[in-house]
């Protein structure tokens, strides 16, 4: 219902926070018909796991202008979702993993997808694991 009302917005909102909700892989479907429309997404511990991961990382891959920031802290996902977030790593400008349970592997893929890509000079910070490639950091995030 909200997603239906965010859908028929002229303009873009500058984030939409679902942080603590337990959505599940079901309803990352209904939140990524919206991605267009948001700035920045925050779904921080929202029960999401790989399967929901893919749907969402499908749509944001499609976006035409990347997404400020993404925020998947605190979903378990692993390195069972580290492949399917570095088809996105060029569509997000600041993406927050913290407690995602990723090992050092995954990271370790995450650093050389960055570097395959070109990105800009890129800010990664293991202890909290957010990767910022193209914009500045947001604060508040």
């Amino acid at each position: 219902m909200i997603c239906e009302g965010i859908g028929k917005l002229k303009y873009k909102m500058k984030y939409l926070d679902l942080s603590g909700n337990r959505l599940g892989d079901e309803e990352v479907k209904i939140i990524s018909v919206v991605l267009n429309k948001v700035g920045e997404l925050r779904l921080w511990d929202c029960g999401i796991s790989a399967t929901g991961l893919e749907v969402l990382c499908g749509e944001i891959k499609k976006l035409e202008t990347p997404m400020e920031s993404l925020d998947l802290s605190y979903n378990k996902f692993g390195d069972e979702g580290v492949k399917i977030i570095s088809v996105i790593l060029n569509k997000v400008g600041m993406l927050r993993l913290i407690g995602c349970e990723i090992s050092e592997d995954g990271k370790q893929i995450l650093r050389e997808e960055l570097k395959r890509l070109g990105l800009p000079k890129s800010t990664i910070d293991f202890d909290d694991f957010m990767i910022s490639s193209r914009f500045k950091e947001f604060p508040g995030i």
